[in-house]
């Protein structure tokens, strides 16, 4: 992970500009969880840098209309758009916001964000976007979700082994998951009552991890592109497959040093495809 971006429970923070006061976040699904992840982001800093950049987040937050985000295609693209525009009902995978404009001028090319990177992998939520609230999502919907994410809870590949409590609530979720998906995946093949009970619990019982693999191929499920979700600290190290050079993949791996956030084979440049094409 380079020092200019930072992953916050499945939310990565990018700061433009080397004055501060502006943030692109990807990952979040609504407006409050992009501004949660910017203040913790902000936690990382120094007392004097904290207080002068939530004054700027504070002042820019303020300015309806003055601020940007971004909408991210399934492709990996995405299109810059004014905050005036209500992001929360987009139809996309996934949105950012950028907060500080007009502390950073949008001139010239606003759809370039120089410098900044993401991981070419993408988190569970990325690639099959959660449900919305209240809403109820056919079951060949739900169980792709749910095998997506049960890999992403995963802990392979996270610093899982300094993280302490975090690693026993992680596992909790990870179970619970599974279970869910295993269940879900029951009653889409049409099993019903105690068989799709037990169907569950015996494939979720598998320690491994392997059944979810198993099952989410059966349905198309693309797990070599999903990245684990945090879990202590950023693993200082990284694996390359044989099947793709990189992080994404199977096979044979080589050990790399370095973060995956820092690589510059696993990671592509955050460039925005569009513009400001809407009122």
């Amino acid at each position: 992970m380079t020092d200019n971006v930072k992953q916050l429970r499945g939310v990565e923070v990018f700061p433009l500009g080397e004055d501060g006061g502006a943030y692109a976040v990807l990952g979040a699904t609504s407006e409050a969880m992009a501004r949660d992840a910017v203040a913790r982001w902000l936690l990382d800093s120094t007392p004097t840098e904290l207080v002068d950049e939530l004054k700027a987040l504070a002042t820019a937050s303020a300015q309806v209309g003055t601020g940007w985000y971004f909408e991210e295609l399934p492709g990996g693209d995405a299109a810059l758009r004014r905050a005036s525009h209500e992001a929360a009902s987009t139809t996309l995978t996934s949105y950012g916001v950028v907060f500080g404009v007009p502390a950073v001028p949008m001139t010239g090319r606003p759809d370039l964000l120089p410098g900044a990177r993401r991981t070419r992998r993408r988190f569970a939520h990325e690639i099959y976007p959660h449900g919305a609230e209240h809403e109820t999502r056919p079951l060949e919907v739900e169980v792709k979700y749910l095998l997506a994410r049960a890999q992403g809870m995963e802990v392979w590949g996270t610093g899982w082994r300094q993280a302490g409590n975090e690693y026993l609530d992680r596992l909790h979720i990870l179970i619970e998951t599974r279970r869910l998906a295993f269940l879900a995946d029951a009653l889409l093949q049409g099993m019903a009552g105690q068989e799709a009970w037990v169907w569950a619990q015996r494939h979720a019982g598998q320690e491994s991890g392997e059944l979810v693999y198993e099952r989410a191929m059966h349905y198309g499920v693309e797990l070599d592109n999903i990245k684990p979700y945090p879990c202590g600290p950023a693993p200082q190290v990284h694996d390359h497959w044989e099947s793709s050079g990189y992080s994404a993949g199977h096979g044979m791996g080589t050990r790399i040093e370095g973060p995956e956030g820092a690589c510059d084979v696993c990671t592509e440049p955050l460039v925005l495809a569009g513009g400001d094409d809407r009122a």
